[in-house]
């Protein structure tokens, strides 16, 4: 028991909330209250579930010495000793291709976006994320093919291009975001968190990354063919704006040393904001029409 608690811990749940990226298209798409698309998005999210769990396992296998002497991750079950990193390796190996198999007799397109994910996120453990630049480029890749997946899993019809590239360029966002506040907190501890030693470049990445995810998303409001033709989606656009301008705000005045999730957890402004745009984009997209 004590040895499923650690592997469950190991597998990071508290991180499973990114797949929530896969229900978007559920949303965007109009399809929330149709059971049978409602049922497939739930069960792709759950496949990535195990999935990304199933990687960060093994990650912890690859990382175990680094980890070990990096005060923020010598607590994780494999890099204390916990637990075995061969159990945890073989069966996180099990586990991932249960999983998938089961995928593939479900849904095989949805297969397929989950075996493209798990091979970008190993390939990411052994090279790319010792790549500056290309280690962020690679994360905002496995958040798309997240949203990719959702789409298979309704048979998404009206998703936008620029709602896509919404998505990436918020993952960049969130990706750099973290990097900043590892750069400013003096936690850069890996030889990859050291690619951003300088504030300086972490914080133009960061800039540049929030402009350009307002541009797309900005974009899809006046784009999109499943929105309302008189344009009222732009109204949201305030919301997003004001959540990136906010953190942004938090990180360069306040000197918040948070990555933008951690300062979800702690910022009201932004869990109200976020609240705020998901009542009003429901109200355009389901009352209105």
């Amino acid at each position: 028991m004590r040895t499923a608690i650690l592997f469950l811990k190991s597998m990071r749940p508290k991180q499973w909330v990114k797949n929530a990226f896969i229900l978007a298209p559920l949303f965007f798409d109009h399809k929330m209250f149709d059971p049978q698309s409602l049922w497939r998005a739930v069960f792709a999210f759950a496949v990535f579930c195990l999935v990304s769990g199933s990687v960060y396992i093994l990650n912890d296998v690859v990382d175990k010495k680094e980890d070990a002497k990096n005060p923020r991750k010598t607590h994780r079950p494999i890099a204390s000793g916990l637990l075995d990193e061969v159990v945890a390796s073989f069966a996180a190996q099990v586990l991932m291709g249960a999983v998938l198999v089961v995928c593939a007799v479900v849904d095989i397109r949805v297969f397929s976006a989950a075996a493209i994910y798990v091979l970008l996120q190993l390939y990411y453990m052994f090279f790319l994320k010792r790549a500056p630049i290309v280690d962020v480029l690679s994360i905002a890749t496995g958040f798309v093919l997240r949203v990719i997946a959702g789409m298979f899993a309704v048979s998404a019809e009206n998703m936008s291009l620029w709602l896509i590239l919404c998505v990436f360029f918020l993952a960049l966002f969130l990706g750099f975001g973290k990097r900043y506040a590892e750069s400013v907190n003096g936690r850069a501890a890996s030889a990859r968190d050291k690619n951003y030693d300088s504030h300086e470049f972490t914080g133009q990445l960061l800039n540049i990354s929030a402009a350009l995810c307002i541009a797309m998303y900005s974009l899809y409001t006046i784009t999109a063919t499943n929105l309302p033709s008189n344009y009222l989606a732009a109204a949201t656009v305030v919301f997003v704006v004001y959540g990136i301008f906010r953190y942004l705000y938090l990180v360069h005045i306040e000197k918040m040393q948070l990555a933008p999730d951690e300062a979800l957890l702690k910022d009201r402004a932004l869990q109200l904001d976020i609240a705020l745009w998901g009542v009003a984009m429901f109200g355009v997209m389901y009352l209105y029409l």
